[in-house]
């Protein structure tokens, strides 16, 4: 916990953490302003992890978010520079496979989908879902077929999960912060409702 409240105190910009301190000055010229999504994803993997949703989340903003909102605006930048830039300028890659953790960081916390034994033979969905996020969407591929996840929130603000396993798995559908869990079987849409804050 304390390295992350460093990191969010000593590297935070506008778009995303800085992956070196005022010492990565001594490596070159401005990198203690370059933001890597590729190492963002560690850190945001870790703020989720230790329950930091709210500080996951708001780095995934910064970091895919400001790549989102700028040229070409649908891929996602190999680094930002100091102040935003494309931190290679013209050389810079816009299409990088390496910045792409964001997207099991939104499957395996937001969406909550996550595998508990080899395969997705079993799984669990257990959402993180900080009140300013409305709903989540997605469809987890696994060698017995799609795995098909949503929830929204009710007018009560609770959460209802819909799940649509394939044939042949089983999992549970629950929330780590209220407590409840329902067995789920393969082959049947079950819809479950969370109460309480998720």
């Amino acid at each position: 916990a304390a390295a992350l409240r460093y990191l969010a105190g000593n590297n935070a910009r506008a778009y995303g953490n800085a992956f070196y301190d005022a010492g990565g000055e001594g490596l070159g010229a401005g990198f203690s302003e370059r933001v890597y999504a590729f190492v963002s994803y560690f850190e945001a993997a870790a703020r989720f992890g230790s329950g930091d949703a709210v500080g996951a989340l708001d780095l995934v903003r910064r970091t895919w978010g400001w790549m989102a909102g700028r040229d070409p605006g649908v891929t996602h930048w190999e680094g930002v520079g100091a102040g935003g830039a494309k931190y290679e300028a013209a050389d810079t890659s816009l299409a990088h496979g390496w910045s792409t953790g964001v997207t099991p960081l939104l499957s395996t916390y937001v969406l909550g989908v996550k595998p508990t034994k080899p395969g997705f033979l079993e799984w669990a969905v257990d959402p993180v879902a900080p009140d300013d996020i409305a709903w989540a969407r997605g469809v987890v591929p696994t060698p017995y077929g799609p795995l098909d996840v949503s929830w929204e929130r009710d007018p009560a603000g609770d959460l209802v999960v819909t799940v649509i396993p394939p044939n042949g798995t089983t999992g549970a559908v629950g929330s780590s912060t209220s407590g409840k869990e329902v067995r789920v079987e393969g082959g049947q849409k079950t819809v479950v409702t969370l109460l309480g804050e998720v």
